[in-house]
């Protein structure tokens, strides 16, 4: 098995490194190239690069490094830069040639309707797979700061950071609200996942698993790095886990797990799904990241 990174949409900027004619914008695991001309400023993805590369090298030679929080005066161009906007202007009329706004961290996923929906801590965005992620209008909780969003048949839940929920439907003029907002019990940390031999089990947020045989006996403590996410595979004879910023997938063996792929990710992750047998999305403060898997 191979696992390839097909498209990412990234979260937050790392750093842009300045050249005299354009600017390299780095993201945990991607970059985009800008070119900027006398009175425009355009720009175009690199990537995904791949875990060896990461979010590209960092500014060297000729490249001035610029981080969020600071701005630029190059040539004619005034380039501002926060950890989600990139914002080009004219440095002597102070309009603006160009903006690329990104979410901020991912806390949650859902796939809808043959849509990957995203809580953010910019509020909610859906795309296509393997396309841009664009923020979701409209009023209500689903404009804010967001922790989660989960499906109830029909209806797409949106968690605040406040912790109040509300159910929504998302229409051609954004978010609908479909009941108003109330509190929810607290999300349960423990993830148990069905395999061939028995269970998977383990604590979101702790270190460890655990193998449950038929009998619900505890056959074998695996130790493992803090568990970020734990989702069966293939009728429960692989099982697919984020811990300590490592995707890694499991043959079962009996009562035991053999390592069958490791892949590392660019930071913590805090939502995974498995949309088919051939395609994943991880997503967390780097971004979303679509995987193939061969």
């Amino acid at each position: 098995m191979r696992l390839d990174a097909t498209h990412v949409t990234p979260a937050i900027y790392v750093e842009v490194c300045v050249r005299p004619d354009g600017l390299r914008a780095r993201s945990p695991w991607s970059e985009a190239l800008w070119t900027l001309g006398a009175t425009t400023a355009e720009s175009a993805p690199v990537g995904p690069l791949g875990p060896a590369v990461m979010g590209g090298a960092p500014c060297q030679g000729p490249e001035v490094s610029l981080t969020p929080g600071s701005a630029l005066t190059v040539g004619a161009h005034r380039v501002s830069l926060t950890a989600t906007a990139l914002r080009v202007d004219d440095a002597t009329t102070h309009s603006p040639l160009a903006e690329r706004s990104l979410s901020g961290p991912v806390y949650g996923l859902a796939w809808s309707a043959g849509w990957l929906v995203a809580a953010t801590e910019g509020g909610l965005y859906r795309g296509r797979l393997g396309e841009a992620l664009r923020r979701v209008g409209g009023e209500g909780l689903a404009t804010g700061p967001l922790r989660g969003v989960f499906r109830d048949g029909d209806a797409l839940w949106v968690r605040s950071a406040s912790g109040q929920a509300q159910p929504i439907a998302i229409g051609a003029l954004g978010a609908v609200p479909l009941a108003p907002a109330g509190g929810l019990p607290a999300m349960d940390a423990r993830v148990r996942v069905p395999v061939t031999s028995g269970r998977v089990e383990g604590l979101l947020g702790a270190e460890g698993l655990r193998i449950i045989d038929a009998d619900g006996l505890l056959a074998t403590a695996l130790p493992t790095a803090r568990l970020e996410a734990l989702l069966p595979l293939d009728g429960g004879r692989r099982v697919f886990m984020v811990a300590g910023s490592e995707l890694t997938v499991w043959r079962v063996r009996g009562l035991a797990l053999e390592r069958e792929v490791m892949l590392p990710l660019p930071g913590v992750t805090r939502a995974a799904l498995v949309i088919d047998d051939a395609t994943w999305v991880v997503a967390g403060d780097y971004g979303v990241v679509t995987l193939r898997r061969f």
